[in-house]
C-alpha cells in the first residue's frame, strides 16, 4: 500500500486504499480486518473515517463508506493491490485474479501540518520545531537534518546550533502518531545556511553629545552588515550608521543597537547588543562671581541633569586641584592671585553613567582696589591704606596717626581711596 497523494484544488482530500493480496488456489473468503491506507489531510475533519462494505467474493462489489466529512467535500479514491492502483471510484468489483482479500477496519483520518522552524539560524542559537495543528492527542517525534542528512542525537523539539552546523541548511522531520490513525511524516522547509554571527557591543558613554560606536564582532566572511539604533526599544529616526551621537531628547532612555547580516544563500541574522546605562544630559557648568580676592565664586551646574542626580565638586587653580575645595562655592584668598579658576562637577545616579564636566576658566584672580578691614584696627597687607569714614580721610602706613586710625574701608592704592571720595591725611 502506498501513501495517498494530495490533489489540489479539492477542499478535502481522501484516498481510501484497500489492500488486496492474491493467494493462488485459495477460496474467496474474508480474512481478519487490516487497516487501509487513508490519506493524512491537513484540512480533514478530526472524526472523518473510511470503511469498506460488501461481500468479499469474486464478482461482488465492495464500497468505500465515508463518515464525518462535510457534505460539500469532494473525495477521491484509490483501490490498491499492493502498490498497484486497481480502482479509482467509491466502488470496486472484485476480479478473479483476487483469490484472497482482506476487509480493512475503519481508519480515522490524521490531520497534519507542515512543521516550521523558529529561531535565529546562527551558530550558538537554538532552533525550535513547531509541528503546527495536528489531530488532537497526536504525539510527535523529531529528527533534525543538516543538508538533508540526519544529525546524530538531534531528536528533541529543539536544536542548539554549533560550529559543525555552520554553512549547512537545517530542516526538521516530524512524525505524528495516534492510536486508530495512520502515522504521518512531514518535513519542514530548509533554512538558509547557518551563519556565524556575533552579539554587537557598544563603546562610549550614554551622555547627550557623546558618540556611541557599535562593534559588530565576527560574522561569516562576505556578510553585509547594517545597523539600527534604538532607545528603550524604539527605533531612533535616521540612526542607521555604525556610530550614533546621542541626542539630548533621549534623556533617561537606554540605547541598544541591532546589527543585521545578509549573505546570499545564508539565513539573514539580526543580533542585538546589551543596553547602555540610561542617557544622562550634562552640560558644561559655569562659574558665576568675580575672580577677585575676598570674593566668592559659585558653580552653576545647569538644570539638564536627570532628576535625582547627586553632585560633587572640585575646584582647580591653573589646572591643579585646590585642597578641600569641594563645595558648590569657593571663596578666593590671596594665594589665588594670578591663577585661573575652574570647577569640575560630577553627577551620579544609579542606572546612569557617572559624568564629570569641567567649566571654562575664569580670568586670572586679582586684588580688588577696595575691601573691608580684617579686624577693628587693621587692613589686609595687600590693601594697607586705611579709610576713616567719619572724617573722610585716608591714612597711608607712614602717616603719623595710621596706627591710631580705626578703618571702615581699606584701599590698595591712594588713587582708589581718592576715587572713593577720601582725602589724604596731612600728617
Amino acid at each position: 500500500m502506498r501513501p495517498a497523494r494530495r490533489r489540489a484544488p479539492l477542499t478535502t482530500l481522501l484516498v481510501a486504499a484497500l489492500a488486496l493480496s492474491p493467494l493462488a488456489g485459495a477460496p474467496a473468503v474474508a480474512t481478519p480486518a487490516t487497516a487501509p491506507r487513508v490519506a493524512a489531510a491537513s484540512v480533514a475533519p478530526a472524526e472523518a473515517i473510511v470503511t469498506v462494505s460488501g461481500e468479499l467474493a469474486v464478482g461482488q462489489t465492495v464500497t468505500a463508506q465515508t463518515a464525518g466529512w462535510p457534505v460539500e467535500a469532494a473525495l477521491t479514491y484509490e483501490w490498491l493491490d499492493g502498490d498497484a492502483v486497481i480502482g479509482t471510484g467509491p466502488t470496486l468489483v472484485l476480479g478473479a485474479a483476487l483469490e484472497r482479500i482482506s476487509a480493512p477496519a475503519p481508519t480515522r483520518v490524521m490531520r497534519w501540518a507542515v512543521p516550521t522552524i523558529a529561531g535565529t539560524v546562527a551558530a550558538g542559537s537554538t532552533l525550535t520545531a513547531k509541528p503546527g495543528t495536528w489531530t488532537t492527542g497526536t504525539t510527535f517525534t523529531y529528527q533534525w537534518l543538516a543538508d538533508g542528512k540526519a544529525i546524530s542525537g538531534a531528536t528533541a523539539s529543539t536544536l542548539k546550533l554549533g560550529n559543525a552546523h555552520k554553512g549547512r541548511r537545517i530542516s526538521v522531520k516530524v512524525v505524528g502518531k495516534k492510536a486508530g490513525h495512520p502515522s504521518a511524516t512531514k518535513v519542514s522547509a530548509a533554512t538558509g545556511r547557518v551563519a556565524t554571527a556575533a552579539t554587537p557591543k557598544i563603546s562610549g558613554t550614554a551622555v547627550a553629545g557623546s558618540t556611541l560606536t557599535a562593534a559588530a564582532g565576527t560574522w561569516t566572511t562576505g556578510t553585509t552588515l547594517s545597523y539600527r539604533w534604538y532607545a528603550d526599544g524604539t527605533a531612533i529616526s535616521g540612526a542607521t550608521g555604525r556610530t550614533y551621537k546621542v541626542a539630548s531628547s533621549l534623556r533617561d532612555k537606554k540605547i541598544t543597537v541591532r546589527v543585521t547580516g545578509k549573505k546570499s544563500g545564508y539565513a539573514t541574522v539580526t543580533r542585538t547588543s546589551a543596553a547602555t546605562a540610561r542617557v544622562q544630559v550634562a552640560l558644561q557648568p559655569r562659574i558665576s562671581g568675580t575672580p577677585k580676592v575676598t570674593y566668592t565664586l559659585r558653580a552653576d551646574r545647569g538644570t539638564t541633569w536627570s532628576a535625582g542626580t547627586s553632585f560633587g565638586y572640585q575646584w582647580y587653580a591653573n589646572g591643579k586641584a585646590i585642597s578641600g575645595a569641594t563645595g558648590a562655592t569657593l571663596k578666593l584668598g590671596p594665594a589665588r592671585v594670578g591663577q585661573k579658576i575652574t570647577v569640575k562637577v560630577t553627577g551620579r545616579k544609579s542606572g546612569y553613567p557617572t559624568v564629570s564636566r569641567t567649566s571654562a576658566a575664569t580670568a586670572a584672580v586679582t586684588y580688588p582696589l577696595r575691601t573691608a578691614p580684617v579686624s577693628a584696627w587693621n587692613c589686609p597687607s595687600w590693601a594697607p591704606i586705611k579709610g576713616n569714614a567719619n572724617s573722610g580721610i585716608y591714612h597711608v602706613p607712614s602717616a603719623q596717626f595710621y596706627q591710631a586710625t580705626k578703618p571702615e574701608d581699606c584701599f590698595r592704592t591712594e588713587a582708589a581711596a581718592q576715587a572713593a571720595g577720601y582725602r589724604k591725611a596731612k600728617v
